[in-house]
């Protein structure tokens, strides 16, 4: 690492989403089955960060979690498809449990 350069401790905020890219990811999606974001941005030229907020900006639309072959129409997705997406709830879980433990540590100390 160079001495100007420093390293990023807050990450970058989220990406700015244009309505009109959520419709022309849904449009890419239809009958397509399984596409990875390697075709997606093939196709668009979109970054993976911007990929993954489009889908969160779906409404549900787009079918896609941690360890899935990509992204999909949730519609046009099989029932076991769509309960492989369970994992979200876990992470969030986990996520929500290690919020509390760390504010458990913070204000024990400032009880102190």
């Amino acid at each position: 690492m160079k001495p100007h350069e420093q390293l990023e401790l807050l990450p970058a905020k989220a990406p700015k989403i244009v309505a009109e890219d959520v419709a022309k990811l849904l449009q890419i999606l239809v009958g397509s089955g399984w596409l990875t974001s390697r075709e997606i941005k093939a196709k668009t030229g979109w970054q993976d960060r911007y990929l993954r907020a489009l889908a969160n900006a779906s409404l549900g639309r787009v079918l896609s979690y941690p360890g899935s072959p990509g992204y999909k129409l949730t519609m046009e997705a099989t029932k076991e498809e769509v309960d492989s997406a369970d994992i979200l709830g876990h992470q969030a879980n986990e996520m929500r449990r290690r919020l509390l433990e760390i504010r458990k540590v913070f204000y024990r100390r400032r009880a102190v």
